[in-house]
């Protein structure tokens, strides 16, 4: 018989980490692999040759440290979203909040609800994920940027202001180029691109922003790729009370980039234009048939790399 699962609970902060493991509280350690490497020794003295499965947080970045080092080491790795934690928390009538009682939370939550384990990303897909990040950072500054520059009354501050729109557009030219030498690298990510820009509607940088994101695609069920976007709907319903369902969790990055192309595709997609247009005549605003359709696009983009016959309605 295999050794059970034994969860590593971390509260990731910038600088340190934070571990709880079936009732043993680590010292705090550095958010550095080193430090990772002594908290899995002190670990491994405990409790030998158990499965540990590593969980924690997402905290907008800081734990991709910890992520990294437990796929370079085959070790399962979670990351769960903090409002399901705190709300479980509070459930459980646990309302100090301290990085010590927070390890303790996530491995209390993990041991009740079985976190779904991360794929890990090969080499190549990192390096997109990160080029992907980068270039939505970019993009917001240059939206900051053009914002400003419209009331800049003072010259100087224009012609400053001009510089570094210029400067962060040659920089989006950069990434954009690096994107296409990884594209062509790894020839599996090149065809998955391929593949979405079949959808009519969908542009290449979409295409590619999708694979990035939501590397998952493909791998998982639709009903689990709408989650993980964020965009499958959930019920409030009480008795006989009936609440209007809406959509919470998953990627914000995944739905803030899909917005924009499933207008596009509403208009110039026959499929999806009388998918929208049914909703609509069916009673929905406009904006529960937008994020309908933007469901239906991530459903979509799942099967079309699930299933290598799957084609197209026209």
């Amino acid at each position: 018989m295999s050794n059970p699962v034994v969860y590593l609970a971390i509260d990731v902060a910038k600088a340190k980490l934070d571990a709880f493991c079936a009732g043993h509280h680590f010292p705090a350690i550095p958010n550095t692999p080193v430090g990772l490497a002594k908290l899995l020794k002190q670990v491994r003295k405990i409790f030998g040759e158990a499965n540990l499965h590593v969980v924690c947080e997402a905290t907008g970045g800081y734990e991709g440290t910890l992520v990294n080092y437990a796929h370079s080491g085959n070790l399962p790795v979670s990351v769960v979203s903090p409002a399901r934690v705190r709300a479980y928390a509070k459930a459980c009538n646990q309302l100090a909040k301290t990085d010590r009682l927070d390890a303790e939370i996530i491995y209390r939550f993990a041991q009740s609800v079985n976190p779904r384990t991360m794929l890990k990303p090969g080499e190549q897909s990192v390096r997109l994920q990160a080029l992907i990040t980068f270039k939505q950072q970019i993009q917001e500054h240059l939206t900051c940027l053009s914002n400003q520059i419209e009331n800049m009354v003072c010259a100087k501050l224009q012609r400053s202001i001009k510089r570094l729109i210029s400067a962060h557009e040659k920089e989006l030219k950069k990434v954009d180029q690096l994107m296409e030498e990884i594209l062509k690298a790894d020839e599996n990510l090149g065809s998955r691109v391929e593949r979405l820009k079949a959808v009519q509607g969908i542009g290449k940088a979409t295409a590619i922003a999708m694979v990035g994101l939501m590397p998952e695609l493909g791998q998982i069920g639709d009903n689990q790729a709408a989650a993980l976007a964020g965009l499958a709907p959930f019920n409030r319903d009480s008795g006989s009370s009936k609440g209007q369902r809406s959509i919470r969790g998953g990627r914000k990055k995944v739905r803030a980039l899909l917005y924009m192309p499933t207008l596009t595709a509403i208009r110039i997609n026959p499929v999806l234009r009388e998918f929208y247009a049914r909703l609509r005549a069916n009673g929905k605003k406009p904006m529960v048939a937008i994020t309908a359709t933007m469901r239906k696009l991530v459903v979509l983009f799942n099967r079309l790399l699930n299933n290598p016959n799957f084609t197209l309605a026209t």
